[in-house]
């Protein structure tokens, strides 16, 4: 059997298995409408990441400049910016919070990073070459896992022929890659059976109840929930007409929260309830 079939049946029928356990976050969690959606200041119109704290709230970036925003999760509002440095540009595809730190990373697999800064404060920050380039063309998100204590960045397209979504894990306290590629994901097993378009990973987020990951989709709008240890376990289409292009997501313990790039409109947050003791 060829292993691009065999990837497909078991990620089918790990599916299958998920949805009549009901024991992942998106077989309890009602995709068809958001329990509210809100529109976001001019600066996020091309908002590229979205991350939780510890204590719950909302953490936000664009691409082009390293500034972040807090935004309050009942109206989407601005609550304070931080900098990391003074005009620092780049091309920034991701955000996570690992202990007080914030990271970004960019689309060419470098880390910056600084300490969470109050309203206005321009903080120091550290660039750091993950090494990701040699196997990624674009990473587009980032994660932190707290119990190996290592960052997960998602690259969008690896440079093999067929494209896969790739997988690194980049050690917070060894501040190296823990191998040089962790999992390889074909896109094939990742996409919606009915969706001619591959799936394309545009951002990361775990679930702290289960350690499952959540991998976003842009084009075509899909979430992919995944093991802690990266072996598909469901796949959801979004709805187009809530989601233009899907760039960030996140979990808090009650919410799963998408925030949408305004693709020539205004960006927008959406947030969608589930059973908190779904699992």
């Amino acid at each position: 059997m060829k292993p691009g079939l065999w990837l497909t049946i078991a990620a089918a029928a790990a599916l299958s298995l998920a949805g009549a356990a009901g024991s992942t976050l998106l077989s309890s969690t009602p995709l068809s409408e958001p329990a509210h959606r809100h529109k976001l200041t001019r600066a996020l119109d091309e908002i590229s990441g979205l991350a939780a704290t510890p204590d719950g709230r909302l953490l936000a970036h664009e691409d082009q400049h390293a500034v972040v925003y807090e935004l309050d999760r009942t109206s989407g509002a601005v609550v304070k910016t931080f900098t990391l440095g003074r005009d620092l540009r780049g091309d920034f595809e991701g955000i996570a919070v690992a202990d007080d730190a914030v990271y970004l990373v960019t689309s060419s697999g470098k880390l910056v990073w600084g300490l969470e800064g109050s309203d206005g404060e321009e903080v120091a920050y550290e660039a750091i070459d993950t090494g990701v380039d040699e196997h990624c063309r674009e990473v587009e998100g980032l994660a932190f896992e707290p119990t190996e204590r290592n960052l997960v960045l998602a690259c969008k397209r690896s440079r093999g022929a067929n494209g896969d979504v790739v997988l690194f894990r980049w050690s917070v306290d060894d501040r190296k890659l823990t191998e040089p590629v962790w999992r390889t994901l074909r896109r094939k097993a990742l996409t919606p059976p009915d969706e001619s378009n591959g799936f394309r990973a545009s951002g990361l987020a775990r679930d702290a109840r289960t350690g499952n990951w959540l991998l976003l989709s842009a084009s075509p709008p899909a979430i992919a929930e995944l093991t802690p240890d990266a072996e598909v376990l469901e796949v959801r289409k979004l709805k187009g007409s809530h989601h233009r292009q899907p760039e960030g997501i996140s979990v808090t313990p009650d919410t799963l929260w998408i925030a949408d790039e305004g693709a020539g409109k205004r960006a927008r947050l959406a947030a969608y309830g589930f059973e908190e003791d779904s699992h």
